[in-house]
């Protein structure tokens, strides 16, 4: 691999690594857009391309298919509207209030992820996997829940609509449990929020 420290042209450069320690976000933005079929970029310059623009992001993830590990990122409060995580491992990351509306998360690796007060309308989120994710006060209505794995995930005042739960508990057995003290850090189900939307009827 060839370590790529700066673009500035929109030329195609294939087989290249960028290093964000040498490029700046706008840079990062100029190589995406530059059709680099074959770039790869370190896990700290896809959050610095994620910070600066959601639809570079998505067109990276486009040109160069190849798995995305941001495993215990802290994302919190970013605006991620129409983010393209599919696939992406995101085990243990923190997606405290993110604005996830529309985003694609099909076959994304949650395990553990925080998602509390996340807004998830309209999102993807076919297969996937939110095992012992902590969805408390998500509202994911509208969202595409078929097949999503949601064993030990924490539902405390998450906002469902009746059919969305329907869906969830025709393919998985709910356990409700007592919120676990402090100590014990175990994941739990919460009564959630339902929700029918009036137009629907």
């Amino acid at each position: 691999m060839v370590a790529l420290t700066y673009t500035p042209s929109r030329t195609q450069v294939a087989g290249c690594f960028v290093c964000v320690d040498d490029v700046d976000s706008s840079c990062l933005i100029d190589c995406v857009m530059a059709n680099l079929s074959t770039i790869k970029i370190s896990e700290r310059g896809l959050l610095e391309l994620l910070n600066e623009d959601v639809l570079a992001f998505n067109s990276y993830r486009e040109k160069y298919a190849h798995p995305i590990n941001l495993n215990h990122v802290d994302l919190s409060g970013w605006d991620l509207y129409g983010v393209n995580f599919a696939g992406v491992s995101l085990w243990n990351a923190s997606l405290l209030r993110c604005d996830l509306r529309e985003a694609s998360l099909m076959d994304a690796n949650l395990t553990g992820a925080n998602l509390t007060y996340a807004t998830l309308w309209d999102a993807d989120l076919e297969d996937a996997m939110l095992v012992g994710t902590c969805l408390y006060g998500a509202d994911l209505r509208t969202a595409n829940l078929k097949g999503v794995k949601l064993d030990g995930a924490c539902l405390g005042k998450a906002i469902f609509t009746a059919e969305q739960l329907m869906e969830i508990a025709l393919g998985l057995r709910l356990q409700i449990r007592e919120r676990p003290s402090d100590q014990e850090q175990r994941p739990y189900l919460l009564p959630s929020n339902l929700t029918r939307d009036l137009e629907e009827d």
